[in-house]
């Protein structure tokens, strides 16, 4: 019994033994395997006192760079945000301020990376020669939509319109729906969409109807010369009194302005509130005649006068 216990025993010191000695021998093979590999030669080389110290010296311009971007990221959104303010104090349309932080954000930052760069010792001259030649072969194929988006930026700081207003603008009339960094949308009166790109309202004439809060409404009447002057006048004023869309002050006018072929005519001139406009335009165009007819004033159609001599 005792003789087969000690066999046990010796048996399991010899498979302890042999484990332990493979054991060191994998160890002795990986620190091997690692002392030939060229990779984890290299990461040593990197960790020399040679190279710490260069990261040392190195670490101060690092810094100086990571708070260069940082105060920077937090300067483009300050100066943003304060732009957007201003521009919504302005009434200009959300998606072209949103388009204009986009592009100031853009512009700063690089600007900002750029100087963070150049700290830490790259040379971007060339990089800058590039971009700048690459800018200009852009501005040369993008010139049209150069031309536009500038067009776009004075539109929303010089305004000479906004949003709601009635416009003119070579031949389009109707009311300006939206105002985009590119192009404007117009409304026509009959409810049609014009897209009217930015460097055609530039670059003609615009009649803003909606600009002044007051507008003068002038209409022009035909009457016979069978008729009383003084008394169609009266007629026409009494008729624009009457109309409470018509301002008092400045009072109405009506003046003989031509003496036609067939008719004289007389020129209305009244005041009303921009918005008003057209109601009394129409309302007074039906409501003079209504007048007329009431009072034995006729509006003459074109009369020729032929004279036959007997010789």
């Amino acid at each position: 019994m005792n003789e087969t216990t000690s066999n046990t025993s010796t048996t399991v010191a010899d498979i302890v033994e042999q484990a332990s000695q493979a054991v060191d021998n994998i160890v002795e093979n990986a620190n091997t395997a690692l002392e030939n590999n060229e990779i984890v030669q290299e990461a040593k080389s990197w960790f020399s006192e040679e190279t710490i110290e260069k990261l040392w010296e190195f670490l101060p311009s690092l810094i100086i760079a990571v708070l260069t971007v940082v105060l920077g990221y937090l300067f483009t959104r300050a100066v943003c945000k304060f732009v957007i303010k201003a521009l919504e104090k302005r009434g200009t349309d959300p998606s072209v301020y949103r388009f204009i932080e986009t592009m100031l954000k853009l512009f700063i930052m690089t600007m900002i990376v750029a100087s963070a760069l150049s700290s830490l010792g790259f040379d971007l001259s060339g990089l800058t020669a590039a971009l700048a030649s690459a800018g200009v072969a852009l501005g040369l194929g993008l010139q049209n939509c150069v031309s536009q988006f500038i067009s776009g930026i004075m539109i929303i700081f010089n305004k000479p319109f906004k949003k709601d207003d009635f416009i003119e603008v070579k031949g389009v009339m109707g009311s300006v729906n939206n105002i985009h960094i590119m192009y404007t949308e117009i409304l026509t009166v009959d409810n049609k969409k014009i897209i009217m790109p930015n460097s055609d309202l530039t670059a003609n004439h615009i009649i803003n109807y909606s600009a002044q809060d007051k507008r003068r409404c002038d209409l022009t009447f035909s009457i016979s010369y069978g008729n009383d002057i003084t008394k169609a006048k009266q007629v026409v004023l009494d008729t624009v009194e009457k109309d409470t869309a018509a301002l008092k002050d400045p009072a109405p006018v009506v003046l003989v302005s031509a003496h036609e072929a067939s008719s004289i005519q007389l020129t209305l001139r009244c005041w009303c509130l921009t918005e008003n406009y057209w109601d009394l335009y129409f309302r007074l165009q039906e409501n003079v005649k209504v007048a007329f007819d009431s009072n034995d004033i006729s509006i003459p159609f074109n009369q020729l006068d032929i004279h036959v001599i007997n010789k």
